[in-house]
């Protein structure tokens, strides 16, 4: 088993030192990227989730409450992943006359769908406590008379 290890440290630090050589050619532009990300997402992405976090938090009832945060925490996903994308911030190609606007019109289209979807989830989540809670209450019901 320690041979096992052993022979899993050397060739992930192997596989490590492989990337940072083909990486090295580019560090100079990486280096902003591997700065700013982690300062930007502390002092400006945290706070705004903790901010929506709160505010879902407080102004939704309890069942709606998961799906709203779902969907907010899927919306943060499609925007990280998408607007590098649609931006292309130091592309050496220019995109093809055009691209920018269908993809953000897909952006728009799948966020539309996303939260069309959270709020039918959400209003159906909130409407079966009632339901339940007239089923406790009815089951309740019928042990008195019992």
């Amino acid at each position: 088993m320690r041979m096992a290890r052993m022979a899993l440290v050397v060739l992930g630090a192997a596989a490590v030192a492989y990337g940072c050589l083909l990486a090295w050619p580019e560090a100079a532009r990486m280096v902003p990227w591997l700065v700013a990300g982690p300062v930007l997402h502390d002092a400006v992405l945290a706070p705004v989730v903790a901010a929506a976090g709160l505010l879902v938090a407080r102004s939704l009832p309890a069942p709606a409450r998961w799906w709203v945060r779902a969907g907010l925490v899927m919306t943060a996903t499609l925007l990280l992943l998408a607007v590098p994308l649609v931006l292309r911030p130091g592309a050496t190609v220019a995109p093809e006359p055009g691209l920018s606007h269908l993809a953000l019109t897909r952006l728009a289209w799948w966020l539309a769908v996303l939260w069309a979807v959270v709020s039918v989830a959400a209003r159906w989540s909130a409407s079966r406590p009632r339901v339940r809670a007239a089923r406790a209450e009815d089951h309740q019901a019928e042990r008195r008379r019992q």
